[in-house]
């Protein structure tokens, strides 16, 4: 049976075969000769000037910030690594906005398919963080590395293309959103154009020059009336700041294209919707509000006409990126200067079936078994457009594109997806006490994926309150809290150590390999008075279950210790709950505190096991993988507090040795 996340992320896209004898040229340099062209080069000019006003203060408090977070030796390793291409005929990719929506997705199918990809996120707070965080860790599972910085850092930049020579650019970074303009134009102008032309900057000047496939929007469309919308439509009356700023970014690619031979490739994206998708989406914030039992506001336009969009699943729209790949033709610059024309395309990736917004919610609530209350309001005027409907034709005759999922389909996964991500268990009676429950265990799993510089909030502000003590009893858990109490339990045996995946050990053990390995320690090691063997066997169970929520900190996460233990402490308490709060959940969180205290012999004696199982493992690593991890021998030496601990230490250095 597939994995949740196997069911959630696309398959491997296949290579592309599309027949390339259609020149798409002549359609798309039709967007730039009409009459209306005058509008946009003004455009053009106001965006290259805004771009260099924002560029210098941007760039350099962006450096400042980065200065500490990239380069080194190590640090090339892992970019190196997660570049290195797996198949004949293979990429080296850099996807920009890699921890977003479309740029994870897009970033494991590369991985996936055997080739090389790094990405590029600077995890900003346009959304909760934490999300990013989530889908990073995933992403490093995978093998794939994120730096993090920003694409209007220059310098780094410069050296992600000095280290790695990538064949190709797929560019997903951007400020989102149509109505976020309202309140933060300026970041539109700094990510958007800012950040692109320092990209295009840096992809003119790398040898060899990458292809780049970037997002565009349909967004672009505008107040065009005419459907289905095509690649040679007009798009000269923006209805957003957002959609400027991508219309811009299609003149200035266009340029770069023009004078400087790189291959471009713009893709405009249809309404993506999917699991891991964005908490700003109406899809995505009707099902949490429907959840939740508030109301969710539905717009509609002129004549009470209902808003329709062309709702595109992520799977589509990760082919479409491949497919843009796969096709693109190479860049025909060498160090900023053009040897000959390179290609320019433009491309709609949507569903070609638009739904409207009423009909939407009604597939969430079948999908939710909970009724909206819908609060039905006129469209303001902040952007947003009645409808948007794809013409694909292009993209089917250039690479094949054909969307396959329908938004009864597509829905009916996001619903899978979120329900888990959040640990909702949804749809008996009497579950709002679990609810809450559920909904803790993601906040703090989201406060534990917050990023080091930008410590999480008081988790009281934010963590609903448990049930009343009279939900707590004496006996063992119900059948009932006992599943949800393993359900979380599921991702140790998901959940990758981190030190391993930082240092690029191929397929590295898990947390609850881990504590397995640990607990048969226990059980086969030699009595050792005063010491009870069978609470040590539990105890190494138990030791680490806090990371099923928190994940596996390590000190290169920037974590106080003091930190780390609140956030596990508050993560067990939650688990605890979930277990039912009777004599097993005492028993657990007993033994949790004694090992994290280290307070007893036995709480010692495991300890000891801990650092035995860590090194025993980095010794197999090295035998296997041809991989030098003295830094962990290195940390553990002289600091087991038992005979047992010494002394199998020992025969593992020993062993070390020997084998050197």
């Amino acid at each position: 049976m597939p994995s949740l996340e196997e069911e959630l992320f696309p398959s491997t896209p296949g290579k592309f075969k599309g027949d390339r004898a259609h020149n798409m040229n002549r359609q798309v340099y039709r967007c730039f000769a009409s009459t209306s062209t005058m509008f946009l080069w003004a455009l053009f000019l106001i965006a290259l000037t805004a771009s260099y006003l924002s560029f210098q203060g941007f760039v350099d408090s962006g450096s400042r910030y980065l200065s500490a977070s990239w380069g080194g030796i190590n640090w090339e390793k892992q970019l190196r690594s997660s570049a290195q291409i797996q198949r004949h005929g293979g990429f080296s990719v850099l996807v920009t906005g890699a921890a977003g929506f479309v740029g994870s997705h897009v970033s494991i199918a590369l991985k996936r398919r055997g080739d090389g990809v790094v990405g590029l996120d600077n995890f900003n707070d346009y959304y909760d963080p934490s999300l990013k965080r989530a889908r990073k860790s995933l992403l490093e599972t995978h093998g794939v590395f994120i730096v993090e910085g920003d694409v209007n850092d220059a310098k780094l930049l410069a050296k992600l293309f000095d280290v790695v020579a990538f064949s190709h650019v797929m560019h997903l970074a951007a400020q989102a959103g149509v109505r976020y303009a309202m309140v933060n134009p300026h970041s539109y102008v700094h990510s958007n154009i800012a950040g692109l032309v320092t990209l295009l900057e840096a992809c003119k000047n790398a040898d060899p020059q990458p292809a780049i496939v970037w997002a565009s929007s349909s967004s672009v469309y505008g107040l065009n009336d005419k459907v289905p919308f095509s690649e040679a439509d007009r798009t000269d009356q923006p209805a957003s700041l957002y959609a400027a700023t991508k219309k811009a970014g299609e003149e200035i690619t266009h340029s770069y294209n023009h004078i400087y031979g790189l291959s471009i490739t713009g893709l405009r994206f249809f309404t993506v919707y999917g699991p891991w998708g964005r908490p700003d989406m109406a899809y995505f914030s009707f099902t949490r509000n429907i959840l939740q039992g508030k109301s969710i506001t539905v717009y509609r336009g002129k004549n009470r006409v209902d808003l329709a969009r062309d709702f595109t699943y992520i799977d589509d729209i990760v082919k479409g990126c491949l497919g843009s790949l796969d096709t693109a033709g190479k860049s025909t610059g060498s160090g900023g200067k053009k040897r000959g024309p390179a290609p320019y395309r433009i491309f709609n990736l949507g569903n070609t079936s638009p739904v409207t917004v009423p009909t939407l919610v009604s597939i969430l609530e079948r999908h939710l078994k909970v009724k909206a209350k819908r609060n039905i309001v006129d469209m303001p005027g902040n952007g947003d457009v009645p409808f948007t409907h794809a013409n694909i034709s292009s993209a089917r005759r250039e690479f094949g594109y054909k969307p396959t999922t329908d938004l009864q389909t597509g829905l009916k996964k996001f619903v899978k997806w979120y329900l888990s991500y959040y640990g909702y268990n949804h749809g008996k009676p009497g579950q709002h006490d679990k609810d809450a429950f559920a909904l803790t265990f993601a906040r703090v799993y989201r406060m534990a994926a917050a990023s080091p510089s930008s410590p999480p909030s008081n988790a009281a502000a934010t963590i609903p309150p448990l049930p009343p003590s009279s939900a707590v009893h004496d006996g063992p858990p119900s059948a009932s809290s006992a599943i949800d109490f393993l359900s979380i339990c599921h991702r140790l045996k998901t959940t990758k150590r981190t030190g391993w995946v930082r240092r690029n050990v191929e397929n590295p053990e898990s947390i609850a390999d881990h504590m397995h390995r640990m607990g048969l320690m226990a059980l086969i090691a030699s009595d050792v008075p005063g010491v009870d063997r069978n609470k040590c066997v539990k105890m190494a169970i138990v030791h680490d279950i806090a990371e099923a929520i928190v994940g596996d900190i390590c000190p290169e996460d920037g974590i106080s210790k003091e930190e780390k233990s609140r956030r596990e402490q508050d993560a067990l308490d939650h688990m605890c709950n979930v277990l039912g709060g009777g004599s097993r959940a005492k028993e657990v969180a007993d033994l949790w505190m004694e090992y994290e205290a280290n307070s007893s012999p036995e709480a010692k004696f495991v300890k000891d096991l801990d650092k035995v199982e860590m090194i025993l493992q980095a010794l197999e690593y090295e035998n296997e993988q041809g991989k030098d991890l003295d830094e962990f021998f290195q940390s553990t030496a002289g600091k087991f507090q038992t005979e047992t601990g010494k002394a199998w230490a020992s025969e593992i250095v020993s062993r070390r040795r020997k084998n050197n």
